[in-house]
């Protein structure tokens, strides 16, 4: 599953479309609905009616998700967690106009957060778009709207990284992030231009073979990142490579020679001078998320991991700081030092 396509039978993810009925005269829905043949729609009164229901199975879910289409009400931009990287802005925020992931990587925070692994897509984004105008009245904004789900691989249903990229292009003092593991098709490319994307970074989660192989399931192969990342530096976007989470299982000096090949093949294919910049972290999961993932998913060897607890957070301790090190020493030979932050 990359980028949201129909297969050869015509069909995509979603065999259900719950649909808040306030929605029922907007406009964006019937867009989102004429992309989705063959779903079945349900009206609901809210959209927690559905995705907080009790005893809900994440892993049957996954397989068969349901899109839920909401208007989001209440505080629409929060200000960015401590357990994130700010890359230095003193006002880092995120918003999320869309809850979960097509994606299932099994050391997703998100699977301990939320009840559901269905799809919320809110549809007032222009309200969002309202309040970061507000905002940008009294300071610079970085936002990251790619916080809670990966928007991009779903931007064939939705059309959001689009209105986000126009809406920004005249912004001034706003940075947002598009981040994404999907790969971008040729197309996506070519509607882009240099100057309207000038306050977008696209970053692109990177793992190793074996990490994407065992743990980030239905997610592209890191090939296909790697030339999606090409392709946005050929084009001249602001493309910001991210090594996050890095895992550490019991192979330790193993980990380290697969990360350096990482690193010393995506600067083959890529050129580091046109970098944006890049991060790198340590695996790090809040201690009441992962006692939900751990019983969400009983079969998961890395979840079984014995991490260690560090400041309320699940981590991989001195083996976790070793390896990102290891792989700042790897990026230092392709960068200065000041364009790669590490998330600690």
């Amino acid at each position: 599953m990359k980028i949201f396509q129909k297969n050869n039978c015509g069909r995509h993810p979603f065999h259900h479309v719950y649909i808040e009925r306030k929605l029922a005269e907007n406009y964006d829905v019937d867009n989102v609905l004429k992309k989705l043949p063959g779903s079945r729609i349900v009206w609901i009164n809210h959209y927690k009616d559905v995705f907080n229901r009790k005893n809900q199975s994440l892993e049957i879910q996954k397989k068969s998700p349901a899109l839920i289409l909401a208007k989001k009400e209440g505080q629409l931009i929060y200000s960015g967690s401590k357990e994130c990287q700010d890359f230095g802005n003193d006002n880092f925020y995120y918003t999320s106009c869309m809850m979960n992931c097509l994606f299932d990587c099994e050391y997703c925070y998100l699977q301990g957060m939320y009840p559901s692994a269905d799809v919320v897509l809110f549809m007032n984004l222009e309200d969002i778009f309202n309040e970061v105008v507000r905002m940008l009245t009294v300071h610079p904004v970085y936002l990251c709207v790619s916080y809670d789900t990966d928007l991009i691989a779903l931007e064939n249903i939705t059309g959001y990284c689009r209105r986000w990229i126009e809406f920004s292009e005249d912004k001034k003092g706003l940075t947002i992030e598009l981040r994404t593991k999907a790969q971008l098709p040729e197309n996506f490319f070519l509607k882009l231009d240099k100057k309207e994307c000038e306050n977008i970074i696209f970053a692109f989660t990177l793992s190793t073979d074996m990490v994407q192989l065992l743990y980030e399931h239905n997610t592209p192969s890191v090939r296909s990142r790697i030339d999606s990342a090409k392709r946005a530096i050929q084009k001249g976007l602001n493309v910001r490579l991210c090594f996050d989470p890095l895992l550490v299982e019991n192979d330790l000096e193993g980990q380290k020679t697969a990360y350096r090949e990482l690193v010393d093949r995506l600067f083959e294919y890529a050129d580091s001078g046109s970098v944006y910049d890049v991060s790198l972290g340590e695996f790090r999961v809040p201690c009441d998320y992962m006692k939900r993932m751990r019983k969400r998913r009983p079969g998961s060897s890395l979840l079984a991991y014995p991490f260690e607890i560090e400041n309320g957070s699940f981590c991989c301790g001195e083996a976790g700081e070793e390896l990102a090190d290891y792989v700042e020493e790897c990026l230092e030979r392709y960068l200065p030092q000041e364009k790669i932050y590490r998330w600690r």
